[in-house]
C-alpha cells in the first residue's frame, strides 16, 4: 500500500548531481558576470559559509566572474554550466 510508503523507503540516490552554488547575487552588464553580492552567514557558524565567503577565497561585491575552472563565462547560462557537476 501506498498510504505505508515512508521515507526512509525511498532509494538514495548515490550518483545524483547536486547544483552547485557559489552564494552570491550576480548581474550580467559589459564586462561580464559581476559580483552583485555575496551572501554572508553568522560567524559562529563557519560551515554555513558560502564558497565566496570562504577563507582564503579574494571575492568581493562588484568583482567581475571571468572563468570558472578555466573556463570562460560572459552570462548567467555559460556560469551554470560551468558550475555543473561542480
Amino acid at each position: 500500500l501506498h498510504s505505508q510508503v515512508r521515507g526512509a523507503d525511498f532509494p538514495e540516490d548515490v550518483e545524483s548531481a547536486t547544483a552547485a552554488m557559489l552564494g552570491a547575487e550576480f548581474a550580467t552588464d559589459a564586462s561580464g558576470i559581476r559580483i552583485a553580492r555575496i551572501f554572508r552567514s553568522d560567524m559562529e557558524l563557519p560551515s554555513e559559509r558560502s564558497p565566496l565567503a570562504q577563507p582564503g577565497v579574494d571575492a568581493r561585491d562588484g568583482d567581475v566572474l571571468v572563468s570558472v575552472n578555466g573556463r570562460n563565462v560572459r552570462n548567467a547560462g555559460e556560469l551554470a554550466s560551468a558550475l555543473h557537476h561542480q
